[in-house]
């Protein structure tokens, strides 16, 4: 850490809990769908939020009474000591309690009895810090389920304010870090409206409208609704399935993962497998050819994209079809545009065949599907301008995902200057945190002696019965 200013001092989170009480350990059969919520390990997330699964786990009365100790009630302070990733994401985090009625906390939750020297604010918040979050993970224990033990979260460094200014800290971070969430939800909002703002973008152009007066004036008929197979000049024709065993090296294949919104994904990414020179030239892929996903879930059936470019020799799976349509009516870019808009997508479901979570279309599905054909040069015209309004929208989305980085260490450094010291201006008239400290190591000593002398006490009057 840094040096810190005057009236602050250097010390440990166990400095600052008075005890830490570990979760009950609730078998399978324990829980149940009503009773008492139970608090689970992967609960607490970034910035102090508690977000319980949807199907919530509950532990009955009869449990819950057996674990007294274990129940918490709004405002408790909890941490995470446990972590499901080695990533470590969550290991360490801290939260208040906001939940209206109780719950019992479980295995690798611990509520932290904290001491009156420290806002809980303020350890909810250090606990989202860079140096924080650094520090846990170089000292992570574990291989599978990753933890923290106790004593090396409570000799976690922290930088003890007076307690005047702790509240002065909590106070701004509360105003900075709301502006900053109010940012990052419009920043976050932006993809949705490009997305929107795309897809109306293909709208337009896939019913003629986005080229109406360059169409009249350059004297071209009107589009028409024809048929796709009437464009069709090879195939629809479905892919290869081969078994699990055959991938690993040989000839790239493309999946039905590896293409989204009209395009291929990173080729580097797409799985090879080996075949026989018969299988590859059977279903191998040629530029110009047009992939549409004939089964998948509903949200993804129809999705299509065009080969453009084959790195090496490639060849598709059984999921995905394949044709060409003819280049001296159709231009394949348009087509996969129409058949990516919300028009084609439509077009190519409308005769879906629904199973338990998938749904397919065949061949004929494909044939029949209507599509709005203007001439070739209009066509052309048609992706230009697509293209041209497509890349404005990626260049904003670059922006943004620039502005969100730049807001991401926004959040951060506003959190390294509080707890550095230069948030808000010292009080020269403000106790220093080492009386702080001091006075809470007095009381710590008093009830521990309290705590002898009572136990003496207790074994004196059993020794008299």
């Amino acid at each position: 850490m840094s040096e810190l200013p005057k009236g602050w001092v250097e010390t440990t989170i166990g400095s600052l809990i008075l005890n830490m009480i570990g979760g009950a350990s609730p078998k399978k059969e324990n829980y149940s769908t009503s009773g008492t919520l139970a608090l689970n390990k992967g609960d607490i997330k970034e910035n102090g939020i508690i977000k319980v699964k949807e199907h919530a786990n509950y532990l009955p009365q009869e449990f819950v009474e057996k674990h007294a100790s274990k129940k918490v009630t709004k405002g408790a302070i909890l941490v995470t000591l446990r972590d499901l990733s080695q990533k470590a994401d969550f290991l360490g985090l801290i939260s208040t309690y906001r939940g209206i009625d109780d719950a019992l906390i479980t295995q690798g939750m611990y509520a932290l009895n904290t001491s009156e020297i420290i806002l809980n604010d303020l350890l909810v918040l250090y606990s989202n810090t860079a140096f924080y979050r650094s520090y846990v993970k170089q000292q992570k224990v574990g291989a599978t389920q990753v933890h923290l033990r106790n004593e090396q979260f409570l000799n976690i460094p922290f930088p003890l304010a007076p307690l005047a200014e702790q509240r002065r800290i909590v106070e701004k971070l509360d105003q900075v870090l709301a502006q900053v969430d109010t940012i990052k939800t419009r920043l976050d909002g932006i993809p949705t409206i490009l997305k929107r703002f795309r897809q109306s973008v293909l709208a337009a152009a896939v019913s003629g409208q986005l080229t109406g007066g360059w169409r009249e004036s350059n004297k071209l008929p009107l589009p028409q609704d024809i048929k796709l197979g009437q464009i069709i000049c090879e195939g629809p024709q479905n892919g290869l399935y081969k078994a699990q065993s055959f991938y690993g090296e040989g000839v790239r294949i493309i999946r039905i993962d590896g293409f989204y919104d009209g395009e291929i994904v990173d080729w580097s990414k797409v799985k090879r497998l080996s075949l026989e020179d018969s299988e590859y030239f059977r279903w191998k892929l040629e530029t110009g050819d047009i992939l549409v996903n004939r089964v998948n879930s509903i949200e993804y059936l129809g999705k299509s994209a065009i080969v453009r470019e084959l790195p090496e020799p490639t060849v598709f799976e059984s999921n995905i079809m394949k044709f060409k349509v003819n280049p001296d009516t159709a231009n394949p870019e348009y087509i996969v545009r129409f058949l990516c808009s919300s028009t084609g997508l439509s077009e190519l479901r409308s005769n879906a065949k629904l199973a338990v979570n998938q749904a397919s279309i065949n061949q004929q599905d494909i044939k029949n599907c209507s599509i709005y054909l203007p001439a070739l040069q209009e066509q052309t015209e048609i992706v230009r301008l697509v293209d041209q309004y497509f890349a404005f929208a990626d260049t904003i989305e670059a922006q943004v995902q620039k502005a969100q980085q730049r807001v991401d260490k926004l959040t951060q450094s506003i959190l390294a200057k509080a707890f550095r010291g230069k948030l808000v201006p010292q009080d020269p008239n403000d106790e220093p945190a080492d009386e702080l400290l001091k006075r809470i190591a007095t009381a710590r000593a008093e009830a521990e002696a309290l705590a002898k002398a009572a136990k003496k006490a207790t074994k004196k009057t059993s020794k008299k019965a």
